[in-house]
């Protein structure tokens, strides 16, 4: 019965999908959004790669690729971003997924060649300075998606950790981490910027204090997803000595003091 009622639903959401003009894979990411919240019954706290791939995917069991190439202290790693996990929300994995899925990007990112793969990035690291903030707010969650390993597509933990340390490469290779913390140096103005306006000034402007801790909040939520877009590209590449030199050089010199809150 549970299962007939299943059938039923997603042929429901397949037809209202296909009255709003969602392709098949459009659809297929709606659902899975739907498993985010419903697969394992009762919200979460936290999550592993495991039990994202779980989520996601539900119980079945697609066929795993293997990959011939061993990423040095690669254990390590896995254990890393998986402790990384715990502290993770599980709304918060949701809404990455939904912001990509509604996004620009037409077909499946694992099969998508490298240089159309290059390109998206190099335009999501770029708007994440757009004087919009949604414009900003889509492009930091889509980074995020894809630094969570593109897990929608993800067939196993080492599946989805491969494509981990892939988008970390893409996004290293086009001078992400300068314009990662580029976006953290004029967020972190503006907080201070807010944080240093008089009730006075607010009452010009018919703004309350509540107002200014509004935009306070939305701003020390934009750095947290900055920060969160650098932990995985850290952790990727923390043997390696170039990028250690490369961030303690030309980017981590300037970052403490720009984000002491």
């Amino acid at each position: 019965m549970a299962y007939q009622q299943q059938q039923q639903q997603q042929q429901q959401q397949q037809q209202q999908g296909q009255g709003q003009g969602l392709s098949p894979q459009q659809l297929h990411q709606q659902q899975q959004l739907q498993l985010t919240g419903q697969y394992l019954g009762a919200p979460l706290d936290s999550i592993t790669l495991g039990q994202l791939r779980s989520v996601v995917n539900g119980p079945q069991k697609p066929k795993q690729t293997y990959y011939d190439y061993h990423y040095e202290d690669e254990d390590t790693l896995f254990e890393e971003i998986n402790e990384f996990y715990a502290f993770i929300e599980v709304d918060q994995l949701a809404e990455n997924l939904r912001v990509w899925s509604s996004g620009p990007f037409q077909g499946e990112w694992t099969r998508t060649p490298l240089p159309e793969r290059r390109a998206h990035i190099v335009n999501l690291l770029e708007d994440l300075e757009h004087r919009d903030s949604i414009t900003r707010y889509n492009a930091s969650r889509g980074l995020l998606y894809l630094l969570q390993g593109a897990f929608a597509e993800s067939m196993s933990p080492e599946d989805q950790m491969h494509w981990i340390i892939e988008n970390a490469k893409i996004v290293r290779s086009a001078q992400g981490l300068t314009l990662i913390v580029d976006a953290l140096k004029l967020l972190s103005v503006k907080h201070d910027q807010l944080a240093t306006i008089s009730d006075a000034d607010l009452a010009r402007i018919n703004a309350s204090p509540h107002m200014r801790q509004s935009w306070i909040d939305e701003v020390q939520a934009e750095i947290a997803t900055c920060l969160n877009i650098l932990y995985p590209i850290i952790d990727v590449f923390r043997s390696d000595d170039d990028f250690a030199e490369e961030l303690s050089e030309e980017l981590w010199s300037s970052l403490p003091s720009q984000i002491e809150y």
